[in-house]
């Protein structure tokens, strides 16, 4: 008797006929693999969109912080520069806006001193005017508000009431 005749090929197995597929018999592990891949990249995909939302906000607030210290800075300079300053208690305040930036600032006077003497002067022809100077600047509002409060203090040399 003469062996059966087999259609494979010489070298494959014998259960998987010719022209079958090996992707048929796969057990899904590459499906797996991949999604759990895909979560992972999501995952650090939605952590870098808060980071960068995070880092953007906190650029903003140091961004209106800036501009309020540049406009309270601006209204202390306001105040050295008032012709209109008091030798009696404090002046009213005054609210100036500068683009999108507000101030006030108000000078209080605290007394008058003899100044330092130097060869170019006597201490009767001058007499110094002490005054504290307070400024707020402003910028935003609401939650989002930044505010920068700057003291200073000044004095202003004038002629003393009997002197030359």
């Amino acid at each position: 008797m003469k062996p059966p005749v087999s259609n494979a090929i010489p070298g494959s197995r014998p259960d998987i006929g010719f022209g079958k597929s090996c992707i048929g018999r796969q057990s899904g592990a590459v499906l797996v693999v991949s999604l759990i891949l895909l979560v992972v990249l999501t995952l650090l995909g939605l952590t870098s969109m808060r980071t960068t939302s995070l880092e953007e906000k906190m650029a903003s607030n140091s961004q209106r912080s800036v501009a309020a210290l540049q406009a309270a800075g601006s209204g202390l300079v306001d105040a050295l520069q008032d012709d209109n300053l008091s030798t009696v208690g404090t002046m009213p305040a005054v609210t100036k806006t500068m683009g999108g930036a507000s101030v006030t600032y108000q000078s209080t006077y605290l007394g008058s001193t003899q100044p330092p003497l130097d060869a170019r002067s006597s201490a009767s022809e001058l007499v110094a005017h002490h005054y504290d100077v307070q400024a707020t600047g402003t910028v935003g509002s609401g939650h989002t508000a930044s505010e920068v409060d700057v003291n200073g203090g000044m004095f202003v040399l004038s002629r003393a009431a009997g002197g030359p």
